[in-house]
């Protein structure tokens, strides 16, 4: 594959310039082509993949923004997610039983059903589900996680640090691990029936 570069393709331009790229096949089979930019908030080019056949050639398009424009660099897009903890189930059941689902339904095939009954759903989620900025699976901090027993992992930290000096016996990093197991069962048990407790009550 051969290309043709033309002679005002630079980098100082001060203008929006676009500049064709003609990518040529002379060889008897087919041959695949991607072209990269090293500054895609400059260039925009099209089409920047494809495939070109024996014998014929592709007209690639790059525009380049002028340089006196200033590069917005824009933050880590957040992704926001349904906030089920806050989540109002009694308005999402009102918002339900609403709609006359017999009537509507009635006469109806699957797929029209399907998108019909979505549809309902969905207008009810957004107005009883909040929604929230979804956080890093890194900087996440387990549900049952509170401060006292996250202060009891700190301590089992110390001591774990301690013994491995040599500043502390093994007997009590063992005593330590096992009272912060426990807590730990206990409260994930306690906020397991704290969510079923609230499931049952909607």
């Amino acid at each position: 594959m051969t290309s043709e570069v033309p002679s005002n393709l630079n980098h100082s331009v001060i203008d929006v310039v676009t500049t064709n790229l003609k990518l040529r096949n002379p060889s008897d089979r087919k041959v695949c082509f991607k072209v990269k930019t090293t500054a895609p908030r400059r260039y925009c080019v099209r089409p920047n993949s494809g495939i070109i056949d024996p014998g014929s050639s592709v007209i690639v398009s790059e525009p380049l923004e002028s340089c006196s424009k200033p590069i917005i660099r824009r933050g880590v897009s957040r992704t926001a997610t349904l906030h089920f903890w806050g989540a109002d189930c009694g308005l999402f059941r009102r918002l339900v039983d609403r709609v006359p689902w017999e009537a509507v339904l009635k006469g109806k095939g699957v797929q029209v059903g399907w998108t019909f009954f979505k549809k309902e759903i969905l207008k009810a989620q957004e107005q009883a589900v909040p929604m929230c900025r979804k956080t890093s699976q890194q900087g996440r901090r387990p549900a049952c996680l509170n401060r006292e027993l996250w202060l009891e992992l700190r301590k089992k930290r110390r001591v774990y640090d301690l013994w491995k000096k040599g500043q502390a016996t093994q007997e009590n990093h063992k005593d330590v691990v096992r009272l912060c197991r426990e807590k730990i069962r206990s409260t994930k048990a306690q906020l397991e029936l704290n969510l079923a407790t609230a499931i049952k009550g909607n």
